[in-house]
């Protein structure tokens, strides 16, 4: 590896390094108290360090927000088999969904557990299918399909944001519950296909008004 690459390498990693303390300091600590400072004691660098990758605070937290929510989107886009149909994309999506928040809890909370400002430039530079637009795509096509209830057909987004907040309940109550509890929790990759199943039956089903 010639001298460029290292230090291109080393740059990268760097720069990995101080969004993972942000996020970090994010979830614990909230937005208004996220400094360079704080980061820079947090990673032990000196602030005119960090200053070197992110020009201010705005900054790098714009690029944690769009790099979290595009590995979000990819793993979620990438769940399915091609060949799958709606209705099983739909329960790919939530098993995918229950993954990611078990295999990176640091970032789901910082995606739906944390307060945070976005900015003009987090919200422009967001992936161009984010992962509600895929989800939402995938309650459209079921419907189109006729594997949900037609009563459904002008409320994709009833469908859609029910799927998301069923899953979302169940990783947050995991996440916020303490560790010793009376109730037997069934394990989240368990629960989640029930809860789809339930839900997706409940679908097929006319909408009562």
């Amino acid at each position: 590896m010639g001298i460029k690459e290292r230090r291109e390498r080393d740059k990268a990693a760097t720069r990995q390094l101080i969004l993972d303390a942000a996020r970090d300091l994010l979830v614990e600590d909230g937005y208004d108290k996220i400094t360079m400072r704080a980061l820079a004691e947090r990673i032990e660098y000196s602030p005119t360090a960090i200053y070197v990758h992110f020009a201010d605070k705005d900054t790098l937290l714009t690029e944690l927000s769009v790099c979290d929510f595009l590995e979000f989107t990819q793993k979620l886009a990438g769940s399915s088999p091609p060949d799958a149909n709606p209705l099983s994309r739909l329960r790919f999506l939530g098993g995918a969904y229950i993954r990611f928040a078990m295999e990176h809890p640091s970032q789901y909370r910082h995606l739906f557990m944390t307060e945070r400002e976005l900015t003009e430039e987090a919200q422009a530079a967001k992936p161009p299918e984010d992962a509600y637009a895929l989800l939402l795509g995938t309650v459209q096509a079921a419907l189109d399909a006729g594997e949900l209830h037609e009563s459904w057909a002008d409320h994709p987004h009833h469908v859609a944001q029910t799927l998301w907040s069923s899953m979302h309940g169940m990783v947050a109550l995991r996440m916020t519950m303490p560790e010793k509890v009376a109730v037997p929790m069934v394990p989240l990759e368990d629960l989640a296909p029930v809860a789809m199943e339930a839900l997706i039956t409940g679908f097929r089903q006319p909408r009562q008004s």
